[in-house]
C-alpha cells in the first residue's frame, strides 16, 4: 500500500527518465514533442500515453498463486534443477560452461514456460519444465550477449581496482 505506492512512483519515474532521456517530465507525454516515440511499437506508445500502474505486491501474489497451483511439480523441478547444476559443477571447466551458457538458461526458461502454462490454466506436466531446450540456440546467444555486456560494463571497475592494488 504505502510502500507499494512509493515504489510505483519511483519505478515510473525511472522508466520515463530512461525513455525520454532527460527531457522535461513534468508535462504529460501527449503534450511533448518526442521524436524517440516514433521508434517504439504502437502498443508501447499507447501504454505510455494512457499511463500504467506497477503493483509490486500484486505481482508477487500472482507469482505465489501460480506456483501453488502446481506446488508439487514446481518443488520437484527446483530440486532437479539444483541437482543438475550441482552435478555439472563437479565437471571441471566444461560443466561450468555448460551450466552457465546452456543448461542453466534452458532450465530457467523451462520454469518460466511452466509458469506461463499454469497462468493460462493449462494442464502442467513435469516435461514442460524442460521445454526451454526448444529455445537452445536463442538462449545461448542471449546468454553470451548479456555476459559480454556485463563484462564490458565491468571493465572500468576492473581497471580502477587494478590500479589501486
Amino acid at each position: 500500500p504505502m510502500i507499494d505506492g512509493s515504489i510505483n512512483r519511483v519505478f515510473a519515474h525511472f522508466v520515463r527518465a530512461a525513455i525520454f532521456r532527460g527531457r522535461n517530465l513534468s508535462s504529460p507525454p501527449s503534450t511533448r514533442n518526442i521524436p524517440i516515440m516514433a521508434n517504439f511499437p504502437i502498443r508501447v506508445q499507447q501504454t505510455i500515453e494512457r499511463g500504467y500502474e506497477f503493483n509490486f505486491g500484486e505481482y508477487i501474489s500472482k507469482g505465489i498463486s501460480l506456483v501453488t497451483k502446481n506446488a508439487g511439480l514446481f518443488i520437484a523441478f527446483t530440486f532437479v534443477f539444483f541437482l543438475i547444476m550441482m552435478v555439472l559443477s563437479f565437471i571441471p571447466l566444461i560443466g561450468q560452461l555448460a551450466s552457465t551458457f546452456v543448461v542453466g538458461p534452458c532450465l530457467g526458461a523451462g520454469f518460466l514456460i511452466a509458469a506461463r502454462r499454469s497462468d493460462e490454466d493449462r494442464a502442467l506436466e513435469f516435461s514442460d519444465f524442460f521445454k526451454g531446450f526448444d529455445y537452445l540456440g536463442e538462449l545461448v546467444v542471449m546468454t553470451i550477449i548479456s555476459t559480454l555486456i556485463i563484462l564490458a560494463a565491468a571493465i572500468p571497475f576492473i581497471v580502477v581496482a587494478g590500479f589501486e592494488m
